[in-house]
């Protein structure tokens, strides 16, 4: 199972560094901070390999400290379009939430967040927006928050 994780793991760092290696621009990261007392903060994203026809995201979790305790990565072969990834990184992020029981999170994520506030999204993605809004709805309380 650790084989398989840091399989995972390796794959979804390759992405990136491959992702930002085509990139001309330099982007501008905003730095973490932790949620309020006795909360959770969710983060995902996605990355695409095009040299193996496939896409990877991850999503972790950490608490008002900062201390990891939980994280997802998972492959996705064949899906090659970023807003699908990020599209299925939000469900991972909502999914682990519920998993390790979390009442209260906050999900902070890149391109897909506007649509899990109820804004349009793109065809494409709706049906797995709207799986967010539902499985979100089984925590007591969620904030789904834009960062960089």
């Amino acid at each position: 199972m650790i084989a398989s994780a840091i399989h995972h793991f390796d794959s979804f760092f390759c992405s990136q560094s491959q992702q930002g290696s085509s990139s001309t621009s330099n982007p501008t990261y905003s730095i973490w901070t932790p949620p309020s007392t006795r909360g959770f903060k969710v983060n995902f994203d996605a990355a695409v390999n095009t040299t193996k026809l496939m896409g990877s995201v991850a999503a972790i979790v950490r608490d008002e400290q900062g201390q990891v305790t939980g994280w997802r990565c998972k492959l996705f072969p064949n899906i090659e379009d970023p807003l699908v990834l990020e599209s299925l990184a939000c469900r991972e992020d909502i999914q682990l939430a519920i998993a390790k029981g979390l009442a209260n999170a906050i999900i902070e994520g890149e391109v897909v967040i506007n649509s899990c506030k109820g804004y349009v999204s793109s065809v494409e993605i709706q049906g797995l927006i709207s799986d967010v809004i539902l499985l979100a709805e089984s925590l007591t309380s969620v904030t789904f928050s834009y960062v960089r």
